[in-house]
């Protein structure tokens, strides 16, 4: 067989880059997954559907003018019940079909023991700790209850404003001339900046929203509000949620969670990355999704980088076979070389062998100037 050796050593050369690039794609999708993996507010499904059955996470976030009140919020939960019901969705036994939680993030006064600060404040309702499990360093969460409604949770830097410790679970503080129970107290730390930067420098409290309608009166102030729903079919559960939610796109905006990072996510939202830092409505987001939106841009650069590697792992792969056809290089012809090279082997090996034999019979040689020694007498 003969081939073009620089037809070879070109479908070589290309046959490397194409590994290369695979691999460079490789590592863009693990540094992406490496961004993503400690999103917690990614997992919540997981977290309530610990099954395995298949669940979206979609969150609802308004601006100010459109801001729900807990009320509307409740008339959501039983619309969303009452879909679930006409699509045979059956709940567990003792438990709920889906999930679901609400918040307003606002700011307010609190009086501790050791001083009066304003706080950042979320006044949270329904299964928030489930949706944004937070680093507990004392204490735990409270239970969204409204026989039970004066209960918060501070941040670190927030307990040692008021309080002047850390360790302070089931001491009070005051807001608004109403006394609430610190029920636990978490850390901010996070290891992503993004985080960091979202989340902000102000102290920050969770109270239970019951205790901030008694204490702030009825108000639409509530702009996010977040569900787990099954999803057994796509689009199943943002159906059910936008069947149930009066939604007005001008003024809000609805984002399925669950498959926000997958790979087609990540590739169709690509042609949005030259407009990402513009801002061109008057949503009010929270800090958590400030954080999913750095990631939106961070992994959508990873994402422009992966497709330019499997891109070109798939022209150095097309070149390379290519380069391989044209050196006169087939499969066919490589076994018939081979071939015929065992049978050279075979043949050149046979024939040294018939030689030793020969040679091993051949009668000895009498010494110079001796006279030869019959064989018989020999033997």
């Amino acid at each position: 067989m003969k081939l073009n050796k620089k037809g070879m050593l070109l479908s070589g050369v290309s046959g490397i880059l194409c590994i290369l690039f695979a691999i460079l794609f490789g590592i863009g999708e693990w540094a992406a997954a490496g961004m993503i993996g400690d999103l917690d507010a990614l997992n919540s499904g997981e977290r309530w559907f610990s099954d395995g059955e298949p669940y979206a996470n979609i969150a609802l976030h308004t601006d100010a003018d459109s801001a729900m009140t807990r009320n509307e919020v409740e008339n959501y939960n039983r619309s969303i019940d009452t879909g679930l019901v006409n699509a045979s969705i059956d709940a567990p036994e003792n438990g709920s079909a889906w999930a679901w939680c609400y918040y307003a993030d606002t700011q307010t006064s609190v009086t501790g023991p050791k001083s009066t600060a304003q706080i950042s404040t979320m006044a949270v309702g329904g299964n928030f700790f489930t949706f944004h499990p937070l680093a507990f360093l004392y204490g735990a969460p409270f239970s969204y209850d409204r026989a039970l409604p004066d209960t918060v949770v501070l941040d670190e830097d927030a307990a040692w404003r008021l309080f002047g410790a850390i360790d302070v679970a089931g001491m009070t503080l005051e807001i608004g001339g109403r006394e609430l129970t610190v029920t636990g107290i978490v850390a901010r730390e996070r290891y992503t900046y993004a985080y960091e930067k979202a989340y902000g420098d102000m102290p920050r409290m969770y109270i239970n929203y019951y205790a901030w309608e008694a204490i702030m009166g009825e108000r639409a102030d509530i702009t996010t509000y977040e569900a787990v729903l099954p999803d057994p079919v796509k689009s199943f559960a943002m159906n059910i949620f936008k069947d149930a939610v009066r939604i007005n796109e001008d003024t809000m905006v609805v984002r399925e969670n669950s498959s926000r990072y997958s790979l087609i996510s990540r590739f169709q939202r690509m042609k949005e990355l030259p407009y990402m830092g513009m801002r061109n409505d008057r949503i009010y987001y929270p800090y958590f999704e400030n954080e999913l939106q750095v990631m939106d841009y961070h992994t959508s650069v990873c994402m422009v980088l992966e497709t330019i590697c499997a891109a070109l792992s798939l022209l150095c792969l097309l070149l390379s076979g290519i380069s391989l056809f044209v050196s006169g290089f087939t499969v066919s012809g490589l076994v018939k070389n081979g071939w015929n090279r065992v049978q050279k082997a075979w043949t050149v090996r046979k024939r040294n062998t018939v030689k030793k034999n020969k040679h091993s019979h051949r009668p000895a040689r009498p010494a110079q100037g001796g006279t030869e020694i019959p064989t018989e007498e020999i033997k």
